[in-house]
């Protein structure tokens, strides 16, 4: 069986607790906090590192450091241990680009993020979603942007797909042309229109589709393939279901209004 992409092991909260004390990784996993507010300490055998309100530590599933609370001014985190060969790979990434250590920028939208994974109820039907967010939760911390003229936004993707109508595109190549992650690419989209990259694509394309159909002298062979359908009938099937109407029955129908 093929191991998951994104595994959350467990997830927790330690508060109100000044005498807290606890290794940073355990049985080879990674392990991710959170710092809400409060203060403490990182030793990692040779330096005592501050843990403040607004940071967050990610550790390797080699890290042999240890979390020390502040008991003068106690911390308040939530904290992940997770696994999967994708997660691990971006915790590695997260940690080259930022350091173990470092400030959310995004501080609003990942504790809330923390906060919906910790209150996740401990059953069957929620361990998809839980792993689900944990990719959501490392994709932010990997692709948060510090100047805004940095930032991918959504007329961006959207210029890039308009210039490939031809073709069908991945997720991949969209991620690898702006040097993001793939599921960036998506949380952008679905932020800004509740669709993910292939369905703003598509309804791309089919908009186009609907331009050239209405060119009698075009037959949907040709339509299909300006549009980069390999499959006249896989086209068919894609455009009826966004228009209700398959593409015979929409050129039969302008050419009735048209006469």
């Amino acid at each position: 069986m093929d191991r998951k992409s994104f595994h959350l092991e467990g997830c927790g909260r330690t508060h109100h607790a000044p005498k807290h004390s606890a290794p940073g990784t355990r049985f080879g996993n990674c392990h991710a906090r959170f710092i809400s507010s409060g203060h403490g300490w990182y030793y990692d055998g040779q330096r005592r590192i501050d843990l403040n309100a607004g940071q967050a530590l990610l550790l390797t599933g080699d890290d042999q450091g240890h979390v020390v609370c502040d008991p003068h001014n106690p911390y308040d985190f939530i904290f992940m241990n997770f696994t999967g060969p994708e997660a691990l790979r971006l915790n590695q990434q997260i940690i080259e680009r930022h350091g173990q250590l470092f400030e959310i920028h995004n501080k609003i939208q990942i504790m809330q993020l923390c906060r919906r994974i910790y209150h996740l109820p401990n059953k069957n039907n929620t361990f998809a979603l839980a792993d689900a967010l944990l990719a959501e939760l490392l994709v932010l911390l990997l692709d948060r942007e510090e100047h805004s003229d940095n930032q991918l936004h959504f007329n961006r993707i959207t210029e890039y797909l308009e210039n490939r109508l031809h073709m069908s595109i991945a997720r991949e190549q969209v991620a690898a042309h702006f040097s993001v992650h793939p599921l960036t690419v998506d949380r952008i989209c679905k932020s800004a229109c509740g669709q993910t990259m292939r369905q703003v694509h598509e309804e791309m394309r089919m908009r186009l589709a609907i331009s050239l159909l209405g060119d009698q002298q075009m037959n949907i062979a040709n339509v299909a393939a300006h549009i980069g359908f390999d499959d006249q009938f896989h086209f068919s099937r894609v455009f009826k279901k966004h228009m209700s109407l398959s593409p015979k029955q929409y050129q039969s129908r302008l050419a009735g209004k048209s006469q």
